[in-house]
């Protein structure tokens, strides 16, 4: 079975759990792109407004909620737990790519 015809992957596009995730990440990457990071400085950010703390939980918080609810339902398991990961992340660098970062453009 191919990754773009798994009952997960299909669940995700249609169903677009992710979006809250996805307008979360894109102000992050807003405020770290006008702010003028660069990649490394992104690892340990130690200050940011108070708005960026909420978002960046937001986004851990939302993507584990999207896991409980997908293994309640059976559509996640240990087996597909990395083509969930990886959609997450094809997606949100699709955002990373709209805004980059100082040492990315």
């Amino acid at each position: 079975m191919t990754m773009e015809s798994s009952p997960l992957i299909n669940y995700l596009e249609n169903i677009r759990p992710h979006a809250e995730i996805l307008k979360s990440y894109e102000i992050v990457r807003k405020w770290l792109q006008e702010s003028g990071m660069t990649s490394k400085e992104i690892e340990s950010i130690k200050k940011a407004p108070h708005y960026i703390w909420v978002e960046h939980e937001k986004i851990h918080s939302v993507v584990e909620k999207i896991k409980s609810d997908l293994r309640r339902y059976g559509i996640l398991d240990d087996t597909n737990e990395e083509i969930f990961g990886n959609f997450i992340v094809s997606e949100l660098k699709k955002i990373s790519r709209k805004y980059p970062l100082v040492d990315e453009l």
